[in-house]
């Protein structure tokens, strides 16, 4: 019986590609010696032999392929490679482009074969195919740079819709290439036949051209441009991401976005300019003003809704009477409850909060939330509608009367977790506060609950206060009297103990004559 040679073995394969007759035996060795010959010096010659002397093209691309997984560095292989750029028919050039692309990194005879290809080829994806290679051996390298800003301005938008990111990647921000993108900004399309071209080239100069007044310029125009197609509104929305990125005048880009907003019909675009105004926490007066005006326009809940949570967060205070008069306007006429709870933790955070303001936050807290669209939030509504009151407290007396009654009434454990975390962060040193507290902590029946209000009273409010030492004695008291209410003090004695000598630490800092 014969004996068959081994497959991994080297010096079989390279014996089969020099004497081998047969196609397939040559393909499956060459392929083999792709798998198995890294470095091997005599595996390399083989390969090159086959693919100089062997007139099969399907045998010349496997030694092609192989030569671009074992021949790194070579610069006998890489000029091989070369030469096959020149000489080969097409679909082997590509593949010599491509095994150059894995072996000759940084290879300045091989960027400028690729260079040279690029500007010769009469063939759309050879050149693409050139381009892609450059991308990973010509980082910085000019000439390569050169190439690709020539094949922009010369080729066909599905070449360049690839070519930009190969370009960005190894030319990060020259002027040559910023005024290519530019060119292909003007006279590019952002339809679906041109490739979306004018869009991607938008994309990679909002990350290259920071500050840049021709880039700005630019962009702003594409953001005023006119049109209700979904292309024209989709490219709207990248220039307004673009100049969110790049513009640094800061007055400018505010000054350009209250216009887009004031002239655009357009929900979704208006709902981007609040979520970047939201983002970058621009608040100035004519941002606010703008945003009352969506509130009270819009017919959109979703819109209105994210328009409060912007105002929640940039709406800081000191406010004008308008603002106060318009959002207590919209207090009184919106009845989704989620907008009524927004409305009222603003004026709270703006300190404007009216006695309406509680009530409407109580009545929230009345609301049963049987309508599909609420069951979802409602833990998140209430919870909002707490911290609301919480934030409310600190500049309203009613606020915290509103708390303590929230105290007596509230059986909902989630509910009264976060009362007592709203207590704890808005209820520093109010004398009305640590009393609701401290009845409550002596008096519920609730052991593990009455565990957490001594916890907010002694680490977050005031440990130091005669009225909280002497609750936490009765605590202690009725602690050992009833083994529940013992048990749910154990779960909190750890933590007391640790926040009352932080408590002492920070004491001992600021008072050290004590």
């Amino acid at each position: 019986m014969k004996k068959q040679p081994n497959p991994n073995n080297i010096t079989s394969l390279i014996s089969q590609l020099s004497t081998s007759q047969d196609n397939a035996t040559l393909r499956q060795a060459a392929e083999r010696l792709g798998d198995v010959g890294a470095g091997n010096a005599e595996a390399q010659r083989a390969l090159v032999q086959l693919l100089q002397n062997n007139q099969d093209e399907i045998n010349r691309w496997s030694a092609i392929k192989s030569l671009g997984k074992i021949s790194t560095g070579n610069s006998e292989v890489i000029q091989v490679l070369i030469e096959q750029l020149c000489i080969a028919r097409i679909p082997s050039r590509r593949l010599a482009a491509e095994s150059l692309g894995k072996i000759a990194m940084g290879n300045a005879e091989a960027i400028a074969a690729l260079s040279n290809l690029i500007r010769n080829s009469s063939d759309e994806a050879t050149r693409q195919c050139a381009s892609d290679v450059l991308d990973c051996i010509g980082v910085k390298n000019q000439e390569a740079i050169d190439a690709l800003i020539y094949l922009l301005y010369n080729s066909s938008n599905y070449t360049r819709k690839k070519t930009i990111g190969n370009l960005t990647r190894i030319d990060n921000g020259s002027p040559e290439t910023i005024d290519v993108l530019l060119y292909i900004l003007r006279t590019g399309s952002d339809s679906y036949d041109d490739y979306g071209i004018r869009d991607i080239a938008m994309h990679y100069l909002s990350e290259i051209a920071v500050g840049n007044p021709q880039v700005i310029n630019a962009l702003t125009e594409l953001l005023h441009r006119p049109g209700s197609d979904r292309w024209t509104e989709q490219s709207r929305k990248i220039a307004m991401g673009g100049l969110t990125k790049i513009e640094t005048n800061r007055e400018n880009y505010i000054s350009q976005m209250l216009q887009f907003l004031q002239n655009s019909k357009n929900n979704s675009e208006i709902e981007s300019v609040v979520g970047y105004f939201k983002y970058l926490s621009i608040s100035s007066p004519e941002v606010i003003e703008a945003f009352l005006d969506i509130l009270r326009k819009s017919e959109d809940k979703n819109l209105r809704r994210q328009v409060l949570i912007a105002l929640r967060k940039i709406a800081t205070g000191p406010a004008t009477p308008n603002t106060i008069n318009i959002l207590n306007e919209q207090l009184s006429i919106r009845e989704d409850p989620l907008e009524r709870g927004m409305i009222a933790g603003i004026l709270g955070n703006l300190g404007a909060a009216t006695t309406e303001t509680i009530n409407s936050l109580l009545d929230i807290l009345q609301t049963d939330f049987k309508e599909p669209e609420y069951i979802r939030k409602r833990e998140w509504i209430r919870s909002e509608a707490i911290y609301s009151l919480g934030r409310i407290s600190t500049t309203n007396p009613d606020g915290v009367k509103a708390l303590n009654g929230l105290l007596e009434t509230i059986g909902d454990r989630e509910d009264l977790i976060t009362l007592m975390v709203a207590f704890g962060k808005y209820g520093a040193g109010k004398p009305e506060v640590i009393h609701g507290l401290s009845n409550f902590a002596q008096n519920s029946s609730d052991h593990f609950m009455s565990g957490m209000g001594m916890f907010i009273l002694l680490a977050q409010i005031g440990a130091s206060q005669h009225k909280v030492i002497k609750t936490f004695q009765v605590f202690l008291a009725l602690c050992c009297l009833n083994l529940k209410r013992f048990l749910s003090l154990g779960k909190f004695l750890i933590i007391l103990h640790q926040s009352t000598l932080e408590i002492g630490f920070q004491s001992s800092k600021k008072t050290p004559e004590r």
